[in-house]
C-alpha cells in the first residue's frame, strides 16, 4: 500500500498538483482514485507595478464533483500583494474532478502557483543570478513649501530575501531639507531580490535619486501702492505775446512755475534761458495760466511744475528750403461736456511742438463757441505729430490748426 500511495503522489506532482492528506487517505482506502487536475487556468490581473511582479504562493482549495473551486484560502507566500489577486484568479480555475471507481467526487487539493510577470507556472523555473531589482516605487510627497528645490541625492539600503527594504540611509544629498521627504518614500519601496545560487539572498543597493523642482521660489507679494497723489493739469495756457522785432527770434526757455490750491500760477522761477527778452515774455504769460490744482487724499494743494517754451523765428515755422512742416500722428478727440454733445463749431488752435512732436503750448487763436475752447485744448495738449524737420533734422515748430466739430 505504501508504494502504491508513493506513485500515486508522483502521478499527483507530475501533473503540477499535491494533494491534501484528505484525498490520498480516499486514495489508500479504495486504491482507484484520481486526483482532480486543472483544465482551465485563468490569469490573475495584474496592473500599474505589479506588471513585474513574481512570487510563489500555495494555496488549500474545495473543488466540487463537477470540477469548480467553491473554496480557497492561502497557506503560504513569498509575496503578500499578489495574494487577494491570485485567489480571486483561482476561484474561475476548472477541474477535472476527482474520482473515485471511475465517479465524480469532491476533494481537497494543496496546489503551489509560481508567478513570474502575470505568467501562471505550476513548476517553478530554473533561477538565475541576478542582483535586487526595483518593481514597486513611491514618490516623495513634497510640500508646496519645498516644490523650488531641485536635488540629487544617493540612499543606501539593503534588500532582503522577501523584497523588503532595511537599513535605508542618505549617503549624500545635495539638498538636506528633502533628505527625510526621500527616504521615508524610498522605504516603501519593493524589489525583487537578488537570487545566489537559486537561492534568495540579501544584498546591498545603491541608488541616486533626482529630485526636479515643479515651482518657482515664491516671491514677498508687495501691496499695490495707492497713489494719493495727483499733479496739476494745465485748463487754459495763453502763448507768450511777442513784439514785432522778436517775431523772428530763435531761443527757449524752462520755467519753473509755483500753483497754488487754487490752479493759479502765483511765482515763476527761470531754470534755463537761451534770450533773456523771450524769457520775460514766456513768464509773463505762464503767470496767466490757469490749472486744476494739485490733490492730496483728494484735498487741494500748492505745487510746482516745469514748463519749456520754444521760439522757433515765427509761429508758423522756419520756412526756409529744405523745412518739412510736422504731420499729425496720433490725434485723440475731445471730450465734450453732456449739454456740448452733439454741437457743431469750430476752434482754431496754435500749437507749439518740440524737436520730437511733442505738443508744449497750446492756446486758441478764435472759435465759434467760447465753450468749445476748453475740450480742444485739453485734448490737442495729449496729440503726438511727426516733428517738422529743417534739412533732414528735427526742429521745433509753431503751427495753426482748426479743429472741427460736428453732430455725432
Amino acid at each position: 500500500m505504501k508504494r502504491f500511495c508513493q506513485a500515486a503522489t508522483k502521478n499527483i506532482l507530475f501533473r503540477g498538483i499535491i494533494a491534501s492528506s484528505i484525498l490520498l487517505a480516499s486514495v489508500a482506502a479504495h486504491g482507484k482514485t484520481k486526483a482532480p487536475r486543472p483544465l482551465k487556468r485563468p490569469r490573475p490581473v495584474l496592473e500599474g507595478e505589479l506588471k513585474q511582479a513574481e512570487g510563489t504562493l500555495t494555496l488549500q482549495a474545495e473543488i466540487n464533483k463537477y470540477g469548480y473551486v467553491i473554496d480557497s484560502k492561502i497557506i503560504d507566500s513569498t509575496n503578500p500583494d499578489l495574494d487577494q489577486l491570485v485567489t480571486d484568479a483561482f476561484h474561475h480555475w476548472f477541474f477535472q474532478p476527482a474520482e473515485r471507481e471511475g465517479s465524480p467526487i469532491p476533494s481537497t487539493v494543496i496546489q503551489k502557483v509560481h508567478i513570474n510577470e502575470g505568467d501562471i507556472i505550476l513548476e517553478p523555473l530554473p533561477r538565475k543570478d541576478r542582483d535586487p531589482r526595483p518593481w514597486k516605487t513611491v514618490s516623495p510627497e513634497i510640500p508646496e513649501s519645498l516644490a523650488h528645490l531641485s536635488a540629487e541625492i544617493r540612499l543606501s539600503a539593503t534588500v532582503s530575501p522577501n523584497g523588503d527594504l532595511t537599513s535605508v540611509s542618505v549617503l549624500n544629498s545635495s539638498e538636506s531639507q528633502l533628505d527625510a521627504l526621500v527616504t521615508s518614500a524610498f522605504a516603501q519601496w519593493k524589489f525583487r531580490p537578488a537570487i545566489e545560487n537559486g537561492e534568495f539572498v540579501s544584498k546591498k543597493v545603491i541608488l541616486p535619486l533626482f529630485i526636479k523642482a515643479t515651482a518657482s521660489p515664491k516671491k514677498e507679494k508687495k501691496e499695490p501702492i495707492e497713489i494719493a497723489f495727483k499733479k496739476a493739469k494745465p485748463v487754459k495756457r495763453t502763448k507768450p505775446k511777442l513784439p514785432p522785432e522778436l517775431v523772428d527770434t530763435v531761443g527757449h526757455a524752462k520755467l519753473l512755475l509755483a500753483i497754488d490750491p487754487k490752479g493759479q500760477v502765483t511765482h515763476v522761477e527761470v531754470i534755463d534761458s537761451s534770450h533773456p527778452k523771450l524769457t520775460r515774455l514766456a513768464a509773463k504769460a505762464a503767470l496767466s495760466w490757469k490749472f486744476k490744482p494739485a490733490e492730496d487724499q483728494g484735498t487741494p494743494v500748492a505745487s510746482q511744475a516745469f514748463q519749456a517754451f520754444q521760439f522757433n523765428g515765427g509761429h508758423r515755422g522756419i520756412k526756409t528750403e529744405g523745412f518739412q512742416l510736422p504731420t499729425p500722428e496720433e490725434l485723440p478727440l475731445p471730450e465734450l461736456p453732456q449739454h456740448l454733445a452733439g454741437q457743431r463749431g469750430y476752434v482754431n488752435l496754435q500749437l507749439d511742438l518740440d524737436e520730437k512732436g511733442h505738443v508744449l503750448n497750446a492756446s486758441a487763436l478764435n472759435s465759434s463757441d467760447p465753450e468749445l475752447e476748453r475740450p480742444a485744448l485739453n485734448a490737442a495738449l495729449y496729440w503726438k505729430f511727426n516733428p517738422a524737420t529743417q534739412a533732414g533734422k528735427p526742429v521745433p515748430t509753431t503751427i495753426t490748426l482748426p479743429l472741427n466739430f460736428s453732430e455725432g
